[in-house]
């Protein structure tokens, strides 16, 4: 087979220290259901990793071979991973998904379904929380203010044009692209993502598509489920992830015509994220008993909390 020719879809999995976690992800991988028309590589980013993740690895290439393939990145950080991932892939369309993750035996065929029906240039696809053991209520009645530190994105079981004034943008666990679209926008940046201290490198290179008119879809058939450990079901968890995700919004800021530079501030605080911080510690006392209430407002005092350290980060490089 020559592989160039052959290969029309390219699945990219980066990974990093979790050996046991990615042989599930690979088990349920190789159970996939097959499709005449699919031919589907694997490549396997290692992202510097130190606990035997190599000969996992190596194992699984003697089992299948030619479709199956390694590749080291020794830059720290899921972007690095995902943009080599980029560059080794042979596939017309680049699908993506995370080392934590249980798939569906026909996501990948939907996925391949999906693009030639509705010809779109990006889809993300469904992901659900797969808790390794029972979740407190608070967390369990309310996933979908915690889509992003839980993982879960879910409009339904249907397939839809994206619809920006109720859907947020693609999780990485579970999101495909046309090749072209890299070839055209560029890769994730590489200063972005949880490695730099923030989230989104998913979530601008989505807004990069969007903004320029790309054809996007929302997979409810293609789904995956993401398994969701103790340690990130509990307060400080969520409050590290929401500082992550200020931390990301405000360099948005700075990198758009609607800078944050001009803020009032006082020794470096910008007045505005300062005030938002202080009545979300107050309000957090008196919703105390209402945990909808209360996570929306821990969600706000981390997230300007995340704001604050960006703006002084940025504007001490001035």
């Amino acid at each position: 087979m020559n592989l160039k020719n052959e290969i029309n879809c390219t699945l990219v999995v980066c990974t990093y220290n979790r050996g046991k976690s990615l042989e599930t992800t690979l088990e349920s991988l190789f159970s996939l259901d097959s499709l005449e028309d699919l031919v589907c590589e694997i490549i396997i980013v290692d992202n510097n990793s130190s606990d035997g993740t190599k000969k996992l690895i190596e194992k699984y290439i003697k089992l299948h071979g030619r479709l199956f393939r390694y590749v080291f990145e020794s830059q720290q950080g899921v972007s690095f991973a995902r943009n080599a991932g980029i560059k080794a892939a042979l596939g017309e369309i680049i699908v993506f998904t995370d080392d934590d993750v249980i798939v569906e035996h026909d996501w990948l065929n939907n996925i391949w379904k999906n693009f030639k029906e509705y010809d779109c240039d990006a889809m993300g696809g469904r992901i659900l929380p797969l808790y390794l053991e029972p979740p407190p209520l608070w967390i369990k009645n309310n996933e979908d203010l915690l889509g992003g530190p839980i993982v879960s994105y879910n409009y339904g079981e249907a397939v839809k044009i994206f619809d920006s004034d109720c859907m947020v943008p693609f999780v990485g666990a579970n999101m495909a692209f046309k090749k072209k679209c890299f070839d055209e926008l560029g890769n994730f940046r590489t200063d972005l993502g949880p490695s730099t201290g923030t989230m989104g490198d998913d979530t601008e290179f989505f807004l990069r598509l969007f903004n320029v008119g790309k054809k996007l879809y929302y997979a409810g058939n293609a789904l995956v489920w993401h398994r969701t450990g103790k340690s990130r079901m509990n307060l400080r968890y969520l409050a590290k992830w929401f500082i992550a995700g200020g931390r990301y919004l405000e360099r948005m800021k700075w990198d758009s015509e609607i800078r944050s530079d001009n803020l009032n501030s006082f020794c470096g605080f910008p007045l505005c994220y300062v005030k938002v911080g202080v009545i979300s510690a107050i309000s957090l006392i008196l919703v105390v008993l209402n945990k909808r209430k209360f996570l929306k407002k821990w969600n706000e005092l981390f997230c300007s909390i995340g704001m604050i350290i960006e703006y002084r980060k940025n504007s001490f490089k001035k």
